[in-house]
């Protein structure tokens, strides 16, 4: 396998005008999922009754999501013989 220095500077020159976008679509995410955070904060805090039982099931589920999904693979990959 050869190491071709310059393919990664061709690569990487290319990829150079999608900076701006890809800052740009990172504060963008960063501010809107602030924006919820807060709201659903602020909902929680001051207990809004029916939305503040609703983001309360919806973040039970997903902080448990990830977890029973990793479970789940787990047991399927046992499952699953070597081949």
């Amino acid at each position: 396998m050869n190491f071709d220095i310059g393919f990664i500077f061709q690569v990487v020159v290319k990829l150079i005008p999608y900076i701006p976008i890809t800052i740009y679509m990172a504060f963008v995410s960063l501010i809107l999922g602030g924006l919820l955070g807060l709201v659903i904060a602020l909902v929680r805090h001051y207990k809004v009754p029916v939305l503040s039982q609703l983001f309360t099931i919806m973040i039970t589920i997903l902080k448990g999501v990830p977890l029973i999904l990793v479970f789940l693979l787990m047991v399927d990959c046992k499952i699953k013989p070597n081949t």
